[in-house]
């Protein structure tokens, strides 16, 4: 596609000349370009960066390839960054959904010809039709999901604006549903007193519940943990009984109807070490006895490495979807209405929100809960709660029934 002519100066001197065709002429004819070089290094660069040009050039232009092509070719690339460990596999199952979504709507075409009138039209089919039903049928989507959808189609144009596919993002000036409130819409409430107590009374003495389901709800309320983080959580890495610490840096999440451990955090900032109270940590002695007696029972192909805190079946990573499900069933049988309830993530916000009444310190709360920035916490866990006005003598601890 480039060559390179070595010429020989009058002066006796040597130059390189770098030679290539470009683009098509008024009367049809490809238009030739060229540039010189004093050394021959310089000269092979640049034919190196013109042919790669010519290439980004040939697969962006009239025989290149589709929008659904290229979509599908950014997901293989987003695939691959989530097994080198460099994003989430949640987030890259995100992306996946949205480009389905977007691909249900959109039209196939050719990549170059894209534009934001083409985007809009798809945001506003989404709205009207974009969600598929059980039945076959098909429904509306939340503004919110268009937002989403639009966010992703817009970082992957960017990708094609910088591998030279085409010349702009369709995306950057295309318009999205506006999206009513703040980021951190949804309202999730934090439990009150009497509610913390009736879980706690209930997952400790009644007995359809399995005896580490008082833990769990301790530890959520006390440690303030995601649940991929509390599934994740080992006595022989995460948990150190001398101490009364704990160390937050695992994460299981379930992808695709599988379970993945994930080592790398969420971010920085997920990666944390917490005090815990000298009950919370007798509890957990018991705990790692049965654990322990299980893996015993189990025989020799029980997973020990690492040995998880809430093992799954034969001491492998416990599905986070059954934290949810024990947890909900414990709040709806302890009377608890359910509404702007998360059966997780309001534990969340109880430890969140007790520890600000108690402290005061939005940095001390960041960093228990494992926040990227303080706005986080404030926008999110510190606000006026119910539990906001109680006796925090001995905060968390005091939770544990003696």
């Amino acid at each position: 596609m480039a060559s390179i002519t070595k010429i020989r100066n009058k002066n006796g001197s040597v130059s390189y000349r770098v030679n290539w065709r470009v683009g098509d002429s008024k009367d049809g004819k490809r238009r030739q370009e060229y540039k010189t070089f004093d050394n021959h290094e310089a000269a092979r660069a640049h034919r190196r960066s013109v042919e790669q040009d010519i290439e980004s050039r040939r697969v962006g232009g009239p025989k290149g390839q589709t929008v659904f092509g290229y979509l599908d070719g950014w997901l293989k690339e987003i695939e691959r960054k989530a097994e080198r460990g460099d994003i989430s596999p949640k987030t890259a199952e995100g992306y996946a959904n949205n480009i389905n979504i977007a691909k249900r709507s959109l039209k196939d075409q050719r990549l170059t010809r894209l534009t934001r009138s083409h985007l809009n039209t798809a945001y506003d089919k989404m709205l009207e039709s974009g969600k598929l039903l059980p039945d076959g049928e098909t429904g509306p989507l939340s503004k919110r999901t268009v937002h989403h959808v639009h966010s992703v189609l817009h970082n992957a144009f960017a990708d094609a604006v910088l591998d030279k596919l085409i010349t702009h993002n369709p995306a950057s000036l295309a318009e999205p549903p506006k999206v009513q409130g703040k980021k951190y819409r949804r309202k999730v409430r934090d439990y009150t007193k009497d509610e913390v107590e009736r879980q706690l009374k209930l997952a400790q003495t009644d007995k359809r519940y399995p005896p580490d389901t008082y833990l769990i709800a301790l530890m959520l309320a006390i440690c303030g943990p995601r649940r991929g983080e509390l599934c994740g959580l080992a006595f022989n890495d995460s948990i150190d009984l001398e101490a009364a610490k704990i160390s937050v840096f695992r994460n299981v999440l379930e992808v695709k109807g599988e379970v993945v451990v994930r080592e790398v955090p969420k971010s920085d900032a997920s990666v944390r070490t917490i005090s815990i109270p000298v009950a919370l940590v007798e509890l957990l002695k018991q705990q790692r006895k049965r654990v322990l007696e299980m893996a015993l029972i189990w025989g020799k192909d029980y997973s020990r490495k690492p040995l998880y805190v809430f093992p799954g079946p034969g001491g492998t990573a416990m599905n986070p979807k059954l934290i949810t499900r024990r947890m909900e069933r414990l709040a709806i049988r302890a009377g608890i209405d359910m509404a702007q309830v998360s059966p997780v993530h309001s534990w969340r916000h109880t430890s969140g929100s007790l520890l600000w009444a108690a402290t005061k310190d939005v940095k001390a709360v960041q960093e228990r809960l494992g926040h990227s920035t303080p706005q986080i916490t404030m926008e999110l866990y510190v606000h006026n709660a119910p539990t906001a006005d109680e006796a925090a003598a001995d905060i968390l601890g005091a939770l544990i029934r003696r």
